[in-house]
């Protein structure tokens, strides 16, 4: 892209589009301004609702998607979304035999035998 013309006037809507994918995926907003070959004051002065609302457009559009995928019963997006916006997870549990005590591990433990050098 090249540099824009001496007094061509921002915002200019060719660029918001790019500017709101970058900011959706996390570009830096100096790399973005060094990308589309502006100042980083331009890119902050006339562009700043692309900046601020390029993430949530695209978290909005891949939410949309999910919540579709979990309607329609796909596994993968009902695990998700609990885990997610539910805040389930996995829980694992061990299970000690009666008997087994600390002091019994650790003596079983010491009594290995050890290799010597």
């Amino acid at each position: 892209m090249s540099r824009p013309k001496k007094g061509q006037e921002h915002p200019r809507e060719e660029l918001r589009n790019q500017i709101k994918l970058m900011a959706a995926i996390g570009i830096p907003h100096a790399q973005m301004a060094g990308v589309l070959k502006i100042g980083l004051d331009t890119l902050h002065n006339h562009y700043k609702d692309d900046l601020e609302y390029g993430a949530s457009s695209a978290n909005t559009v891949v939410g949309g998607k999910i919540f579709e995928a979990a309607k329609r019963g796909e596994s993968w997006a009902c695990t998700l979304w609990a885990a997610r916006r539910m805040g389930w997870k996995e829980t694992s549990t061990t299970v000690h035999e009666a008997g087994d005590t600390l002091g019994q591990l650790l003596n079983a433990i010491s009594e290995t035998p050890r290799l010597s050098r």
